[in-house]
């Protein structure tokens, strides 16, 4: 087992979303108008404000979490999410009125070029050779599934070096989100997460792309 090492001399820490619930991503983005309840009577009061749930953290930061592990493994000044997201709304990462995140310029607000790659059967052997690459260069690996972000940070090898399958940090804190298989599903290899493949039905738990994030 070997998992990269980042300039603080330790391994990636995890990043939570749950650890963040008072986190609000996006702070140009409030609904106005909440609905007011007085009796018989029910009417909008526009004079008053709400941010919608799926703008903490807690609910909608796995792609920040992913970029929050990348800016603290290669950043001595690396600040964890607080910080992340202050660079994110300063550099108008986020897209419009939502906590969904414009990829390219989120990556230039920490310092990084960024890079998409899908993984498909027909380039899994040359997407798994830039992968272990990656991790020989202690490079961490953002990977996608369809919905959620999470990344590679090492591998766990057999007696002639080869890979058995790969360590994961995911921002959603359950035991089985720590492992990834390389598994054969409806006849072709994949990288597959079991555990979200039972939670979330099995395409879900397949891996399809590679969202680069590597220093300037």
């Amino acid at each position: 087992t070997k998992e990269i090492i980042g300039v603080s001399g330790n391994v990636v820490p995890n990043v939570f979303q749950k650890d963040y619930n008072n986190l609000v991503m996006n702070n140009d983005y409030v609904l106005t108008g909440v609905l007011v309840v007085d009796g018989d009577k029910r009417y909008v009061d526009l004079s008053r404000s709400y941010i919608p749930s799926e703008n903490y953290w807690s609910n909608s930061g796995c792609v920040g979490s992913v970029y929050s592990m990348a800016d603290l493994h290669y950043n001595k000044d690396g600040s964890g999410p607080y910080g992340v997201d202050a660079k994110f709304d300063l550099a108008g990462a986020y897209a419009n009125a939502s906590p969904d995140i414009v990829w390219g310029t989120a990556a230039r607000a920490l310092g990084f070029y960024y890079k998409a790659e899908d993984i498909t059967s027909e380039n899994f052997d040359s997407r798994m050779n830039e992968i272990n690459n990656a991790l020989d260069n202690n490079d961490i690996v953002p990977i996608r599934y369809t919905g959620h972000s999470a990344a590679i940070v090492g591998a766990k090898y057999d007696a002639n070096g080869k890979v058995m399958e790969y360590i994961v940090r995911d921002p959603i804190n359950r035991p089985g989100r720590t492992r990834l298989e390389i598994q054969n599903i409806n006849g072709n290899r994949c990288l597959y997460n079991s555990d979200r493949g039972r939670t979330h039905g099995k395409s879900k738990g397949i891996v399809n792309r590679i969202d680069w994030l590597l220093p300037r």
